[in-house]
């Protein structure tokens, strides 16, 4: 399941970054924002995570997702963290660094518009599934306990991808559920940057502390971004996590089921 990113550290607002163009410091500072705070956010909220993708794809209650994890122990109760602290802290850098940048490109001389902030947040969402989808693949896999027989490590499913054919390994391996995790993301990433310098700059205009109107705006506008694409989160997660099929050659194939 991928999350709504959580709202980086306070970044100048558009008006000041079209004042300043010039700055370059500024634009890699907010790669480098998206990355530390994705990396702080996901080590954090991993555990909850996994107790919400557990209810995915064994459609059980919250307390029997958690009994499931605490009958496995806390040994493998990170199981799985990897793939998804590597592709959160990329998906941070990439996500705010390459919105800030493309938003620059489309509004380089005053505030940005809504479908300027629409079209960057598009994009941007759309290079972010292009890169991460095979991070979340693996991911998932190794989240769902039924395969820890048969993939009890990262390796052993890169092994089991790597012996496909170039296409099939692209289908049926670390692209598998692409074209729904892009529609997810892309919509996601639109939603989430439309709307959360408006709802920041209207808290600000209250006299709040500094650090309120970018802690609610982003939490706010990240939580209802993620509930309303949730649906699309729930198919990525089974389907991404289902046992694939076995190519017989590099043209063809035919499904294998676990037993």
């Amino acid at each position: 399941m991928r999350e709504q990113p959580e709202a980086p550290l306070e970044k100048p607002e558009e008006g000041k970054r079209a004042k300043i163009p010039e700055d370059h410091h500024w634009h890699s500072r907010s790669y480098t924002l998206g990355a530390i705070s994705s990396f702080l956010s996901t080590f954090v909220t991993f555990p909850i995570y996994k107790v919400v993708f557990r209810q995915q794809i064994h459609a059980v209650s919250v307390p029997e997702a958690v009994s499931q994890l605490h009958q496995e122990g806390l040994h493998r109760f990170y199981r799985g963290i990897y793939p998804p602290l590597l592709a959160k802290t990329l998906q941070g850098t990439l996500l705010f660094g390459t919105y800030d940048n493309l938003l620059q490109a489309l509004s380089p001389t005053g505030p940005s518009r809504l479908w300027q902030r629409w079209v960057a947040g598009f994009l941007s969402g759309a290079m972010e599934a292009v890169v991460l989808t095979p991070f979340e693949r693996v991911q998932n896999v190794l989240q769902d306990g039924r395969k820890d027989a048969r993939f009890p490590s990262t390796s052993s499913i890169l092994r089991e991808f790597n012996s496909y054919g170039f296409w099939e390994r692209l289908a049926l391996g670390y692209y598998q559920g692409f074209l729904l995790v892009l529609l997810r993301n892309s919509l996601g990433s639109a939603l989430y940057f439309s709307f959360k310098d408006p709802i920041r700059d209207s808290l600000a205009e209250q006299g709040l502390p500094c650090w309120v109107p970018a802690l609610v705006s982003g939490s706010v506008n990240g939580t209802l971004t993620c509930l309303l694409l949730y649906p699309l989160s729930v198919l990525v997660a089974n389907m991404q996590s289902q046992s694939f099929p076995l190519p017989l050659s590099s043209n063809h194939y035919q499904p294998r089921s676990l037993s």
